[in-house]
């Protein structure tokens, strides 16, 4: 009974530390991945009016987004997807960039990948935008 259960310990401890090791890795990816994201800066009075699709991914979390242009500010942003783990609260920050006329806002803590990636495929959005007729 004793070697019985120091068998399942050991799984155990085997477990966690392979549970933590992927998740160390995948926190490390994510991070690299998201250091790669595109961002250009754009002069929203080169940018047509009309409806953009953008697209970002890192990994982990991919966003499609709608964005609309109109006398040359975002009128508005859609997802149109968002895998995001748990980083739905970065949403928030689509009101921030039609507010402020720029996908370049400020991340929300804790959901810095989402924010990121969010921001990258808005601005992918925009750059289709600009000189389009």
């Amino acid at each position: 009974m004793k070697r019985g259960l120091k068998i399942l310990g050991i799984i155990a401890l085997i477990f966690v530390v392979a549970v933590a090791a992927l998740y160390i890795w995948m926190t490390i990816d994510q991070r690299s991945k998201v250091s790669q994201l595109v961002f250009e800066e754009i002069d929203m009075s080169r940018v047509t009016d009309g409806t953009y699709m953008g697209t970002a991914s890192t990994g982990i979390v991919s966003v499609e987004a709608q964005v609309t242009v109109k006398e040359h500010k975002i009128a508005s942003i859609e997802l149109l997807k968002h895998d995001n783990g748990m980083g739905s609260k970065a949403e928030v920050i689509l009101d921030e960039m039609v507010k402020s006329n720029t996908y370049e806002v400020d991340a929300v803590s804790g959901a810095t990948g989402s924010s990121q990636t969010i921001k990258s495929a808005v601005c992918d959005a925009l750059l289709k935008g600009v000189g389009s007729k």
